[in-house]
């Protein structure tokens, strides 16, 4: 199948990156809500790569602006998403169940993000439903954009190198996805100086969502996919999860071309609201371990906090949206 190609990579340099954090922080330290800014993770690939950081709330606070809003489009390119902060509190009991594991505090009063730990016995089974949700988050999301027609690049390539660390998570080292995203990495770390990188990675893109939907179909055989009875199943807008026995995406509703998907966003908005998507997967309801339930009780809490006092912050990272109230 042909596709186009979006949201295509933008040459960076690391200063650009820089003089981005700085302003933010700038701009960010001036809230007296704000305890602390925390940097997480690096630039690995100046251009591809984009900037995360976790702000820190004092507990009791509330603030409502979105400081993403209103950046300049370099900026604004770099900053991907909303930035991530909850309240102290509740930053400093997500981390473990996060496994961001590295915080560069940039601004305030280090609060202790690593101080919070987990029985060690307990974490095989996070891990492998952490990295298990990230599987299921990639099939959805390459699903999605095969479907409209449309890949997005950028999104692509920053999805090939974290599903490696989720491999890792439940012991892969090898085989079909594994090799694939190797080379994904190598083409994402060539793509300024390579002329024939766009179409080293649009050779890539229908055996990437196979092998995606057959090592999720391998693992959720060897581990269980948990959700607990109060789970919000709609994991993305017009997207939903459902218990089956094979893993599948089923799409329903109108479809547009992509060739006008991919050269109006309006369009690709329109092509959300009316085309529905299915994630079916085996799911398990019982006998959830502790770590997992817990990380269900506490993402929760924290999305309804964050509702509150903090709308314009993610207050964790994770694959699916199965946090969010009902």
């Amino acid at each position: 199948m042909t596709y186009r190609f979006i949201d295509m990579p933008e040459l960076q340099g690391i200063q650009a990156y820089q003089e981005a954090i700085q302003k933010m922080v700038l701009h960010l330290s001036a809230q007296p809500e704000i305890k602390a800014i925390y940097r997480i993770g690096g630039v690995s690939s100046p251009g591809i790569s984009d900037i995360d950081l976790y702000v820190v709330f004092h507990e009791g606070s509330s603030y409502h602006d979105n400081p993403v809003k209103g950046l300049t489009r370099t900026d604004r390119y770099l900053f991907t998403h909303n930035l991530f902060g909850t309240s102290e509190k509740l930053a400093v009991q997500m981390e473990p169940f996060t496994f961001f594991g590295k915080y560069e505090l940039i601004y305030g009063t280090d609060v202790g993000m690593l101080s919070f730990t987990l029985p060690p016995d307990q974490v095989p089974e996070l891990e492998k439903q952490v990295a298990l949700e990230y599987l299921a988050k990639a099939f959805l999301s390459i699903c999605s954009n095969t479907n409209a027609g449309v890949i997005k690049v950028r999104g692509l390539l920053l999805h090939a190198k974290a599903l490696l660390l989720d491999l890792n998570l439940l012991g892969v080292t090898s085989g079909p996805l594994y090799s694939l995203l190797q080379k994904m990495l190598e083409i994402r770390s060539n793509w300024f100086t390579n002329a024939s990188s766009l179409q080293a990675l649009s050779e890539t893109i229908e055996p990437y969502k196979l092998h995606l939907q057959q090592l999720l179909q391998e693992q959720i055989t060897i581990n269980r996919f948990y959700i607990d009875s109060t789970v919000n199943k709609e994991v993305a807008k017009n997207m939903t999860l459902h218990n089956g026995s094979k893993v599948e995406v089923k799409t329903h509703g109108f479809k547009i071309p992509g060739l006008l998907n991919s050269r109006i966003k309006k369009l690709r908005s329109i092509h959300n609201r009316i085309s529905h998507m299915e994630l079916v997967m085996p799911l398990t309801h019982t006998n959830i371990p502790t770590a997992v339930e817990k990380r269900f009780t506490l993402f929760r809490t924290a999305e309804s906090l964050n509702a509150k006092n903090f709308p314009a912050f993610l207050p964790t990272a994770y694959g699916l949206h199965l946090f969010k109230p009902n």
